[in-house]
């Protein structure tokens, strides 16, 4: 149980303090996930997330994902996202389509590492005429650390940065740090608490978030 202490400490020790954090947010989320065939699942993922210091909603969410696995530590994986998003006087509607690599390899009998590559493009609702509604394609490379706890628990501390492949975009424009701690109720249930750093970089104004992040995943 060191490692779970250590992961409690670091969670604590960045959590935003007053007059420090720019905003900070919560993510709530549930995931319903089916297995159509053995090497088949499918996933339909709605989510809250709230900003402004957890005073308003920001977006409203839902994923839908079919991810193959043709080796034992090989996934693909597809999806679509449709989101409302909060623009303070107007909501506007954001669609997404992301595809994932992912591969992972034990390195110890309790520590997996895996990456996970994915393309992303999005568009927004294009009658709204502002800048937003440009489309984007992004590279999203992340790298995450599972270590497997006594008494069904499972840490994971991951990092992630956002390369820009549209060409009015230069260089990395967002990094997040995560840590998270899930709890496995038994085999059909998994409760995840976790927070993140996110920053955003080349840009006129960066801008930092920390969001607390709280799921449960649910095996049909």
């Amino acid at each position: 149980m060191k490692l779970g202490w250590l992961l409690a400490l670091w969670l604590l020790a960045n959590l935003p303090v007053s007059g420090q954090v720019p905003d900070a947010g919560a993510w709530l989320g549930y995931t319903a996930r089916f297995k159509p065939a053995k090497r088949w699942e499918l996933e339909v993922a709605p989510e809250l997330r709230l900003n402004q210091n957890f005073a308003q909603i920001h977006r409203m969410l839902a994923d839908v994902s079919l991810t193959y696995s043709p080796l034992k530590r090989l996934d693909l994986s597809a999806a679509y996202r449709f989101s409302w998003r909060n623009q303070t006087y107007f909501w506007d509607v954001r669609n997404r389509f992301f595809a994932d690599v992912k591969y992972s390899q034990r390195l110890h009998k309790k520590i997996d590492l895996s990456y996970r590559i994915r393309y992303q493009y999005q568009f927004t609702d294009l009658a709204l005429g502002n800048a937003d509604t440009r489309n984007s394609d992004f590279l999203r490379h992340k790298a995450t650390l599972q270590f497997d706890l006594p008494k069904k628990l499972t840490a994971n501390m991951g990092a992630e940065y956002w390369q820009p492949l549209a060409p009015w975009l230069q260089g990395v424009q967002n990094r997040r740090i995560s840590a998270s701690l899930a709890w496995d109720q038994n085999k059909r249930h998994r409760w995840e608490i976790g927070l993140f750093e996110e920053k955003a970089l080349n840009a006129a104004r960066p801008a930092t978030a920390y969001v607390f992040t709280f799921g449960h995943r649910q095996k049909f």
